[in-house]
């Protein structure tokens, strides 16, 4: 079931599952977007959707929202580009 996210923690042991994937030599880089709720949780509920990070269990096999179209632009190498999650 993939919905709205809950609040994520970078820190303490909430951060500690993507502490351990990253290792000693990775790099965390993330991006951000200007978009008001409910519209912000859609996107994040898509992209996770869509890429299943592997320290993020939100969501599984089914998109539960209505469907939503992603577009992200800039410098994204490892993110579809553009895609609609349903």
């Amino acid at each position: 079931m993939c919905g709205p996210a809950s609040p994520n923690t970078f820190g303490g042991a909430t951060g500690a599952p993507w502490k351990r994937l990253l290792g000693r030599e990775g790099i965390l880089c993330f991006g951000f977007a200007q978009i008001a709720n409910p519209d912000r949780e859609r996107a994040e509920a898509a992209l996770i959707y869509k890429h299943k990070p592997p320290a993020n269990r939100q969501c599984g096999d089914d998109f539960l929202l209505r469907p939503t179209r992603v577009v992200s632009i800039g410098r994204a190498a490892l993110i579809v580009p553009d895609f609609t999650a349903s």
